[in-house]
């Protein structure tokens, strides 16, 4: 990992998220709720810590059947401009934007309702993928300014992470006025690497750093100010 000062990170995120407050957008995070023996879920960990920073704060049930339609819940309450849902992705040595999200659950590990699905795609009728609404080139700009690892990918994996992203995506493609949407991994916290011989890590203020960095360049986006019609229009 390369080596950064902490101060000079905490100085940009502050001032990233200044300029995100100022801006007044109406943002949904989510983060996951901790599965595979872990005790803490290194996506959630990170998404509270927005609540009391004008953030919208979800926490999502690893469960194939429950995910997509928590969030969706969500964005039909809180009506946000952009919905980044985390996750948290053990071995991942970077923050990873991911582009694709695809239409395939195919994995051994059971999720945390023990339900394995294996070859079975989210939405039979569905394309075999949906892009990323986020400025993924704008967001890794950013995030590398502020000093962070960062990497885009085009495999979230066939989990649960892959089955929120494209449930969501697939959802949203059917609205008049969609808000930007995409997923982002985030590796272990420190914490959670030591029950994980090997396993990269990134602490929590390096992690807290890239949202902020992630939201001011949203805040920089004409496009972004607003996505969705107000509660009363038809």
């Amino acid at each position: 990992m390369v080596e950064r000062s902490p101060g000079r990170n905490r100085g940009r995120a502050g001032s990233a998220l200044q300029r995100y407050k100022d801006a007044h957008l109406n943002i949904l995070l989510t983060g996951f709720e901790p599965f595979g023996g872990h005790r803490q879920n290194a996506s959630w960990e990170l998404v509270r810590r927005w609540a009391d920073r004008g953030c919208h704060v979800l926490q999502v049930p690893v469960a194939y059947a429950l995910a997509r339609d928590t969030v969706l819940e969500a964005i039909t309450r809180v009506r946000p401009e952009v919905v980044i849902m985390f996750g948290q992705a053990q071995g991942a040595h970077a923050v990873r934007i991911e582009r694709l999200a695809h239409n395939l659950q195919n994995t051994t590990r059971p999720d945390n309702l023990g339900c394995v699905r294996q070859d079975v795609p989210i939405a039979p009728e569905g394309p075999a993928t949906y892009r990323s609404t986020l400025p993924v080139s704008a967001l890794l700009q950013a995030i590398t300014a502020a000093g962070i690892t960062v990497e885009a990918s085009t495999d979230p994996g066939r989990y649960v992470c892959n089955c929120l992203f494209y449930g969501v995506m697939h959802a949203l493609a059917g609205h008049r006025r969609p808000p930007l949407a995409g997923f982002v991994h985030v590796p272990l916290l420190p914490e959670q690497a030591l029950d994980c011989p090997g396993a990269p890590a990134m602490p929590l203020p390096e992690l807290d750093a890239a949202v902020a960095a992630m939201l001011a360049a949203l805040v920089a986006l004409p496009s972004v100010h607003p996505r969705l019609p107000p509660a009363n229009e038809a």
